[in-house]
């Protein structure tokens, strides 16, 4: 344990901190042992001067390098220090400019739940990941087109297939486990510099589960840590235990906060990606040797990083104790509806949540527009004190989809949610003139059923549907039968025949058998028999409805599960609003049902201020740089609006949205 474990940091509370530099310092020192091993090389440089400081050394190709960050400016001594002793001919003189950096590092707010600057500004992150570097598109224009469209956040992995990783190579290079490799880590400078350069904070992914998976996106056979190719742990599980893996661990862990701890972009310390997918948890059953892990490299990072950098990790949310030693909540969702899963989400009392990664079950690119702005706009004004993050960056670039976040980005920005919040999410209902079809999808993935009675359309929110998964499991056979423990009861008043649509997507390998019943008869009774694999159908089931109440009940009496992708009921599609209030504003989102012709009246119920006067609304289907509103005037809450998906506000802020937003 080297001698900078004893800093106390304590700079997580409300205080706030003004940073001074960087100034890069440089030592021509003869190396004795592993440069990358913090047991034979614990180095360390001493800062005497207005604020005492010690900050880690890092080995740069053949000379040891410190990268400080001061709390105050001024004239400073520095030498460096090896395993506790003082190493000759090293002092220096150096001197750490006057200009104060702005903003400083993000830190959680407590008092609000929320993320703030240093300097007490708030921080709402507003983006997507960039895993690696897709070689189709050219890096630095791709983080130029990212700023300028107003992203302020990104999340990127320390993986190998694109040399990220110090420990896995490409191209099977040989290397000692225990050693860095030089271009691996001067990729990681050029990833940090572009962030820096084009003001995007984001999470730096230090460990992904495929290196300890054997079965979901598997790259164990290839690690250079595992005993078939020359390493020395026998399994996946042994990563969380072995002390030697974890002495490397705690190597990758200082050498990134002795390189790039400096660096202001990184928002915070990312220990793994779904780590819900490494072979402990997903095979094994022991997510307890994982939580271990976790609790003791967080508390390690803590102990080193001397600028307190939030910490966190991400996963599904079930894993217990996890978060524990977690800064704040990082689940992905990847549902048949974005919208029903984000507005389900319930917020934690105790530290932020926001979606590191969020996208549709299946790709259809005509609709992954809608599924980017569901996902900026849902999450934001569901509370979250992020917008939840769309996972494919290639997708935002070959679907030229930018716009979409230059405008929320545009109408957002001004209202200052990422303040001091007080506005709060409020339940509104509408009733549109025009109507189209009804298309439900439902928000969670695989995971238990907690809603199994809705009456459409009232009750087919995107809260309710939040709570239904896409996944019919068998109610009478099988372990998976408590996650949909008893048929789905859907009841409509249909003011005219129509066909009731259904779609299955997939069955499981051991088979299904689909039931759907309408006012008691049963309608279909399809049964899929046991084949070896699991099967892709999106098939269409198809059934008259009559005018008047219609009780539909939908079950799966079969071995196992089967995927529903949508329903659709006729000539019931209104549409979904979602609304904040804060005492004087009132801001919202409303999205017209599918089919539905645009432009007749619709009357918005349990929002004060719409009852009389005029409301601004702004197309969300536009693509035009300049937010210029329709206005309406509200008359007993009903208007005309033209625009089939737009954003409204009432109160005194609408005046800066008509002149646009700035990053």
């Amino acid at each position: 344990m080297t001698s900078l474990l004893m800093l106390t940091l304590g700079l997580q509370s409300s205080q706030t901190q003004t940073w001074y530099g960087p100034v890069r310092v440089e030592f021509n020192v003869p190396v004795v042992g592993n440069p990358y091993d913090g047991q034979d090389n614990d180095v360390i440089a001493i800062f005497d001067g207005p604020s005492p400081e010690r900050r880690i050394a890092f080995f740069d190709q053949d000379r040891w390098v410190v990268q400080f960050l001061a709390k105050k400016p001024g004239a400073y001594r520095v030498r460096l220090q090896r395993n506790g002793r003082g190493v000759a001919n090293t002092d220096q003189r150096i001197n750490v400019p006057g200009t104060p950096l702005a903003k400083g590092f993000i830190r959680v707010d407590k008092a609000k739940n929320r993320f703030r600057f240093d300097d007490g500004s708030p921080y709402f992150p507003i983006g997507h990941n960039f895993g690696w570097h897709l070689q189709s598109h050219n890096l630095e224009d791709h983080f130029r087109l990212m700023a300028n469209s107003g992203i302020n956040w990104t999340r990127i992995w320390a993986n190998g297939w694109d040399s990220k990783n110090p420990y896995v190579l490409r191209e099977g290079r040989p290397r000692q486990v225990n050693t860095m490799d030089p271009v691996t880590l001067e990729n990681w400078d050029r990833w940090v510099s572009l962030a820096e350069s084009n003001q995007i904070r984001f999470q730096f992914v230090l460990f992904h589960h495929g290196l300890f998976s054997t079965q979901v996106n598997p790259n164990w056979n290839d690690h250079p840590w595992n005993r078939v190719n020359g390493g020395f742990l026998r399994r996946p599980h042994d990563f969380f235990t072995d002390a030697y893996a974890k002495r490397l661990t705690r190597n990758w862990l200082r050498y990134a906060v002795a390189r790039w701890g400096h660096s202001r972009s990184i928002m915070a310390w990312e220990l793994f990606n779904e780590v819900e997918w490494v072979d402990p948890i997903h095979i094994d059953k022991q997510p307890e040797t994982v939580v271990a892990w976790h609790k003791e490299m967080a508390q390690y990072l803590r102990s080193i990083d001397p600028y307190g950098r939030l910490v966190t990790t991400s996963s599904e949310m079930e894993i217990k104790g996890l978060y524990d030693s977690m800064d704040y909540y990082q689940p992905h969702a990847y549902p048949q509806d974005v919208r029903a899963r984000l507005a389900e989400q319930r917020l934690p009392q105790t530290k932020p949540l926001f979606f590191g990664e969020i996208g549709g079950a299946r790709f259809e690119a005509k609709a992954e527009p809608m599924i980017v702005r569901d996902s900026l706009w849902v999450s934001t004004l569901a509370g979250h004190p992020g917008a939840a993050a769309y996972w494919y960056w290639d997708r935002m670039w070959d679907l030229r989809m930018y716009p979409i976040y230059r405008r929320f980005v545009d109408l957002i920005q001004p209202l200052g949610l990422a303040g001091d919040h007080s506005f709060r999410p409020v339940s509104a209902t509408m009733e549109t003139e025009n109507r189209g079809d009804l298309v439900l999808a439902m928000g969670k993935g695989w995971g238990e059923t907690t809603k199994f009675e809705l009456d459409v359309p009232q009750g087919a929110t995107p809260a309710n549907l939040g709570q239904i998964s896409s996944y019919l499991q068998s109610q009478t056979s099988g372990g998976n039968s408590r996650l949909f423990s008893r048929p789905l009861t859907l009841r409509s008043n249909q003011k005219e025949p129509g066909n009731f649509v259904l779609q299955v997507g997939s069955v499981a390998k051991a088979g299904a058998n689909l039931r759907i019943s309408v006012n008691g008869r049963q309608v279909v009774n399809q049964t899929w028999r046991a084949q070896s694999e699991d099967r892709t159908l999106d098939q269409d089931f198809t059934v008259p409805l009559p005018a008047g109440p219609v009780t539909i009940v939908i079950g799966n009496q079969g071995a196992d599960w089967l995927t529903i992708n949508r329903i659709v009921f006729p000539g019931l599609g209104e549409g979904i609003i979602q609304a904040m209030q804060d005492g004087q504003r009132t801001i919202g989102r409303v999205t017209q049902a599918a089919g539905a012709t645009v432009g007749g009246r619709m009357t918005i119920k349990g929002l004060s201020g719409l009852r009389q006067g005029t409301i601004a609304l702004h197309d969300l289907d536009s693509t035009a740089s300049a937010n210029v509103p329709f206005n309406a005037t509200a008359e007993g809450g009903t208007f005309v609006s033209p625009y089939r998906d737009f954003f409204f506000v009432l109160g005194s802020q609408d005046a800066n949205l008509r002149k646009g937003g700035s990053r």
